[in-house]
């Protein structure tokens, strides 16, 4: 007979070494590791952080207070110590992969966006409202081009240099020149 091999779907599983993230509790927002499962609903973590008011001592925890993350710290033992835990969290860099995901990033912008007043909140559309005014017309002008294929009217020759097109008295032609020239002079393209 010969042998089989099942490979179980290594994403996101509770497993010894699996970095969660606290949703209720005292340590909320936290980051820790699954240093060992207790049973079906509960697991011993450690978090040792070494950012300040970030670490999280040992303890016993229920699954339904953590979220687990897609980071793994690879051949962690069952039950070690918190040395072991600690050097393996730093070998990983679990701090950093944590920080350059996008999930965090949205947090953090959850949690600034969360903090603002409302005159701030106000400054924010405001800003939107303006990059909107200036990028439009760039967006339209470029929809426009590749839809027409009219790569002859684009108002720039390959050396930046502004050109003039062939039929100046069209519309869409002057809201070309116009929309290259506020590009030109704001540096987007």
């Amino acid at each position: 007979m010969p042998d089989i091999e099942i490979n179980a779907s290594q994403w996101r599983l509770v497993e010894v070494g699996r970095v969660v993230l606290f949703t209720h509790g005292q340590y909320t927002g936290r980051l820790a590791v699954i240093v060992e499962i207790i049973d079906h609903k509960r697991a011993l973590i450690d978090g040792p952080s070494t950012k300040e008011n970030a670490s999280v001592p040992r303890h016993a925890i229920s699954l339904s207070n953590l979220i687990v993350t897609p980071i793994v710290i690879p051949k962690l033992p069952r039950a070690a110590g918190r040395g072991p835990v600690a050097k393996a969290w730093e070998k990983e860099g679990v701090e950093a992969k944590w920080a350059e995901s996008a999930w965090a990033k949205r947090r953090e912008q959850r949690e600034k966006r969360r903090g603002l007043s409302d005159f701030e909140r106000f400054k924010v559309l405001r800003l939107r409202k303006q990059v909107c005014v200036i990028l439009t017309p760039y967006q339209e002008m470029l929809s426009k081009i590749s839809e027409l294929n009219l790569g002859q009217w684009f108002p720039f020759t390959e050396d930046n240099e502004l050109t003039y097109p062939k039929r100046q008295d069209s519309r869409f032609v002057r809201r070309m020149r116009r929309s290259a020239l506020r590009r030109k002079h704001l540096e987007i393209g």
